[in-house]
C-alpha cells in the first residue's frame, strides 16, 4: 500500500515544517490547493515556492479543490516537481479539454470524487485517466469522520477497472486502512493521522502493513 502524506497548509512556514517531518520517509507528497469557493477553506500553495522549497529528491501531486480546473492548469503549467494533477468531477464541465491540457503539460490526470457523488460520474471517463481519488471525507478540512459508504464504491470500481490506481484521501487511520486495502484501494493519502503521530516514519509503516 502506497502512503502519501498530505499537506493542507495555510502558510509557507507550515509547509516547510511539514516537509521537514516527512522528507526522510517519502519521496512523494500530496498538496491541497483550495480556492475557498468549491470548499469553504483556502490553502497556501504557490507553485514557484514549492518547486524551490521541495528537496530535489521529492515530487508531488496537486489536489485542486477549485471551481475552475482549466484556470488551475494554466496557473500551474510550469510546476516542474508536480507529477500529477487531481481535479474534482463535481467541477469538470469540459473533460476532454481538461485531459488534453494536462497531457500537454506531460502530467498525469486523476479525477476525484466526493463521498456523496455517484460513481457513475467518473465511470464514463475512467478509461481516459491515470487514476481515481475517492474522498473518504468531504474535502476542505482535516480530522473529519470517515464516510464508510465509499467502500462499496471502491469495490465496484476495482471490479470494473482492475488495473486502475484508486487512491483514498481523508479519514485514513490504522482501522480504515485495512478496510480500504480489502476494498481495493492502492494508495492512501493522510494528513491528520500522520501529523498527529510523534513518529511519522513508524506511522507510515503501520498504514502500509495494515492487517
Amino acid at each position: 500500500m502506497k502512503i502519501i502524506p498530505s499537506l493542507l497548509v495555510h502558510s509557507q512556514n507550515e509547509f516547510e515544517e511539514r516537509i521537514g517531518r516527512v522528507k526522510n520517509f517519502v519521496s512523494h507528497i500530496h498538496i491541497d490547493v483550495a480556492d475557498g469557493i468549491f470548499v469553504p477553506n483556502t490553502t497556501w500553495a504557490d507553485a514557484d515556492a514549492i518547486d524551490a522549497l521541495l528537496p530535489n529528491t521529492m515530487t508531488y501531486e496537486a489536489h485542486f479543490m477549485v471551481v475552475d480546473p482549466l484556470r488551475a492548469c494554466a496557473r500551474w503549467a510550469h510546476a516542474s516537481k508536480m507529477t500529477q494533477m487531481i481535479f474534482h468531477v463535481e467541477t469538470i464541465h469540459h473533460i476532454r479539454e481538461l485531459i488534453d491540457s494536462v497531457r500537454r503539460m506531460k502530467k498525469e490526470i486523476v479525477i476525484a470524487c466526493n463521498p456523496e457523488t455517484p460513481i457513475e460520474k467518473i465511470q464514463k471517463t475512467a478509461r481516459l485517466i491515470d487514476g481515481i481519488l475517492m474522498m473518504g471525507v468531504h474535502p476542505g478540512f482535516s480530522a473529519q469522520a470517515f464516510e464508510e459508504n465509499i467502500l462499496e464504491k471502491i469495490r465496484t470500481l476495482r471490479v470494473q477497472y482492475p488495473a486502475l490506481p484508486i487512491t483514498v484521501d481523508g479519514g485514513v487511520s490504522e482501522e480504515t486502512a485495512l478496510l480500504l486495502k480489502e476494498a481495493g484501494a492502492t494508495a492512501l493519502v493522510s494528513a491528520n493521522y500522520l501529523f498527529s503521530q510523534p513518529d511519522i516514519g513508524k506511522a507510515i509503516k503501520k498504514l502500509q502493513h495494515a492487517s
